[in-house]
């Protein structure tokens, strides 16, 4: 008969073994910790989606956190724009790990990484899906609900240009929106989208026009920025999330985890050694 102290320890050693991004009905988004880039990693049971994949040079970072999670398979790759800081490693992520279905907006950009990405697509077997009417997706219990900018029919920045994710589960909700600058804030303000329990602050809290207008809109009670250190974003926007309540989060410190159970959300930072 085994006791119920060692019963407790084999419990623990399985548990220990089992990948480090939540139980089967929790939802885990993780913002990677590099520098002034993102890559979003999301995670629900088997489903797991990237979102953009940081520069070329954190490559190391983004696949070691697709590793450490045990993810072989992408359900959705999405990429919110083409700078550098969103597509770098996207080459590398498709070599890595069997991607399903890719979501993007439609433009295109002259640059060396936009180049080497669409050099990757052309071996790429999976799905391409250019963005260009606001759509749901359901992965399975996540929603994500993709918005890319409206057409104008003028220039906009490739900034501006970004595809902006709202993610759902159960209850609680996260807003995504890529690097959006002030013609795509003034487009979320119109659209009026509400509020948010989590906000992925836009552009690595640069301050726009819009963003304390925005900000006082989503109200989010949480909020990550993905930046070099503490003290890049502006400080009308650090005031803007202090104002409506937020508990904020910087990747500098390490990579921000968030736990949903459908009800309730919880914090925490990974640092890796």
């Amino acid at each position: 008969m085994i006791r119920r102290g060692m019963l407790w320890l084999l419990l623990l050693g399985v548990l220990c073994l089992l990948p480090a991004c939540g139980g089967k009905e929790e939802l885990c988004v993780r913002v990677l910790d590099i520098g002034k880039a993102d890559a979003i990693l999301i995670t629900n049971g088997k489903h797991a989606v990237l979102m953009d994949t940081g520069t070329a040079e954190a490559e190391e970072a983004v696949l070691a956190a697709l590793d450490r999670c045990g993810i072989t398979q992408l359900d959705a790759l999405i990429i919110t724009h083409f700078d550098q800081d969103h597509i770098g490693s996207a080459p590398a992520v498709l070599q890595h790990v069997e991607v399903e279905r890719i979501y993007q907006p439609e433009y295109e950009k002259k640059s060396k990484p936009f180049d080497c990405y669409q050099t990757a697509l052309e071996a790429y077997s999976g799905e391409l899906c250019s963005v260009t009417r606001k759509e749901s997706v359901l992965i399975g219990a996540m929603t994500f609900v993709l918005r890319p900018p409206k057409e104008t029919g003028g220039v906009r920045s490739s900034n501006d240009s970004s595809l902006v994710t709202e993610l759902y589960y159960g209850k609680t909700s996260f807003l995504l929106p890529g690097d959006a600058a002030e013609q795509r804030l003034q487009e979320l303000l119109a659209d009026e989208i509400g509020t948010f329990d989590v906000l992925k602050v836009p552009h690595h809290g640069i301050g726009e026009k819009s963003s304390g207008a925005f900000i006082a809109m989503v109200s989010p009670a949480y909020a990550v920025l993905t930046v070099p250190d503490e003290t890049y974003a502006d400080p009308e926007v650090m005031e803007a999330l202090y104002a409506v309540g937020a508990r904020v989060q910087c990747t500098c410190t390490g990579t921000v985890l968030y736990r949903s159970d459908g009800m309730n959300i919880h914090v925490s930072t990974e640092i890796q050694t």
